[in-house]
């Protein structure tokens, strides 16, 4: 069976209205629904539409891997965030060591190595170190 711009965007609304928002999973969804409508020799749409949404677990199923791939994609950034946290503090205390022994040794630029260091790590660590603590404390929430 071969599927029209009218069937498609009937299934496109279809799902929107059920509770599928995400542009992408969407376009996904649709292309795996007009492929199994298409591989059937059926010609009645309403059917064939009705079979395969509910061999895909109903608008349910949809709307739980959209809640799941939403997860997948906070942790993501979740992680990346605690990676580069992690390389800038590190950074910055590593400067800091090394303006403290210029410091001590009373070599050159041991102020200016100092300075960075701590408004580096007051204005990068500190609100990288919030933003990773509201995004924990936001998957948390979603997990439950």
């Amino acid at each position: 069976m071969n599927i029209t711009d009218q069937q498609i965007d009937y299934i496109s609304i279809n799902l929107t209205v059920n509770g599928v928002t995400s542009t992408e999973l969407k376009e996904d969804i649709i292309d795996h629904i007009c492929s199994a409508i298409e591989a059937d020799n059926s010609q009645d749409f309403e059917t064939l539409y009705k079979k395969v949404i509910a061999e895909f677990g109903g608008y349910g199923k949809m709307k739980q891997i959209q809640k799941e791939a939403k997860y997948t994609i906070r942790a993501k950034k979740m992680l990346k965030t605690r990676k580069a946290s992690f390389v800038i503090t590190f950074s910055m205390l590593a400067l800091l060591l090394i303006g403290t022994l210029f410091k001590i040794m009373h070599w050159p630029l041991a102020n200016i190595f100092c300075v960075v260091s701590i408004g580096a790590l007051i204005l990068i660590s500190l609100p990288l170190f919030i933003y990773q603590s509201h995004l924990k404390t936001t998957l948390q929430i979603q997990s439950k």
